[in-house]
């Protein structure tokens, strides 16, 4: 505002810079005209008043000036006090961002590395534990699966028992070969998952004793043992192909009651524990 007030003094100075400019001409023209008329006194007198006029207006313009220069010079000082208080305020700002960027930065220096190694710490913590866990998980499945072969191994001893019992009865059927023989091919596949070779090798040696016992009661009966025998092909009981659980291969070889078993098998049409002749 102050900068348009100034220029519109200087235009309204120009203007009346340029009316007195027409009215001293005018006054001029006028006062030569005056001269050749009147004696030469009266035009001395014009010509000496001339400068006078001339004095004053000078004045007037000057002070005009002097005005407008200290108006123009107090609104550059007011300018320059807004710019150098903007300026100021933008360098005051600008050094405390760089502060909180430097501060951050050198933070952020320590922060990372030491989240860093606390992570690790966390992460490798977090491993041992699973790893412990899954230590106690193997070991309980283990053991839990010795505790089933344990009980399969007493529970197919039972049943070649009560087996043999009714065949010695003379009340057996076809069908009573069925839960002793699933009872040994689920105990020596129990036993051989595991992974206990003397415990394999144990189980191996009951299936052989009852096997041993079977050919013993069925000696005088070879059209009950046929009978039983056609019944478990025809019916493909235990004779599961994908199921393979080579025995030798765990044991190390083919021991004496491991033959035995093997032979036992095959005659039912049972190969998944391996061949007597393989």
């Amino acid at each position: 505002m102050s900068f348009l007030k100034s220029r519109s003094r200087m235009i309204l100075i120009v203007f009346a810079v340029t009316a007195v400019n027409f009215a001293v001409v005018a006054d001029t023209n006028a006062v030569v005209a005056t001269a050749e008329k009147c004696p030469p006194v009266a035009s001395v007198n014009v010509v000496t008043m001339a400068p006078v006029g001339d004095t004053a207006f000078d004045r007037a313009v000057r002070a005009e000036l002097k005005a407008a220069v200290n108006d123009a010079k107090e609104e550059y000082k007011d300018r320059y006090e807004e710019l150098k208080t903007a300026h100021d305020r933008f360098m005051l700002q600008l050094n405390i961002s760089l502060w909180v960027i430097s501060g951050l930065v050198a933070l952020l220096g320590v922060v990372v590395p030491l989240l860093s190694v606390w992570r690790e710490k966390k992460m490798m913590k977090e491993v041992r534990n699973l790893k412990r866990r899954l230590g106690e998980l193997l070991k309980s499945d283990s053991q839990f699966q010795r505790m089933q072969a344990k009980h399969s191994s007493s529970t197919m001893k039972l049943e070649w028992v009560k087996f043999l019992h009714i065949v010695q009865s003379g009340n057996a059927k076809d069908r009573d070969i069925v839960l002793p023989l699933y009872r040994t091919v689920e105990t020596l596949v129990l036993a051989n998952k595991l992974g206990d070779t003397q415990f394999l090798d144990e189980c191996v040696k009951d299936a052989a004793h009852s096997v041993s016992v079977y050919g013993e009661a069925l000696k005088d009966k070879s059209d009950l043992d046929k009978s039983f025998k056609d019944f478990v092909r025809e019916k493909s009981i235990c004779t599961d192909s994908i199921n393979f659980n080579y025995l030798a291969e765990t044991l190390g070889g083919k021991t004496p009651s491991l033959k035995a078993v093997l032979k036992f098998m095959n005659e039912f049409g049972i190969t998944m524990f391996g061949e007597v002749d393989g």
